[in-house]
């Protein structure tokens, strides 16, 4: 998995200047079932602590996804 907060300045993944005071950037792997296709992707999130940013990629990809690597990259 390549870390987002990692890319060149002027990135649309350069999240370091956007963060919001109390909260941090997470990156997840999110893998998407469906009865057509499954999907794995990376993605970035804002949460203020793992359990948040968890919770707020199942809300947003449903419960029967699967989020694996929460881990804060600003």
């Amino acid at each position: 998995m390549i870390p987002y907060g990692n890319n060149s300045q002027g990135s649309q993944y350069n999240l370091q200047e956007a963060v919001i005071p109390g909260f941090h950037v997470y990156q997840a792997r999110v893998k998407v079932k469906n009865e057509l296709y499954t999907n794995s992707m990376d993605v970035a999130i804002f949460a203020k602590n793992p359990q948040m940013a968890r919770q707020l990629l199942m809300t947003q990809y449903g419960k029967d996804s699967v989020i694996t690597n929460v881990v804060q990259i600003a």
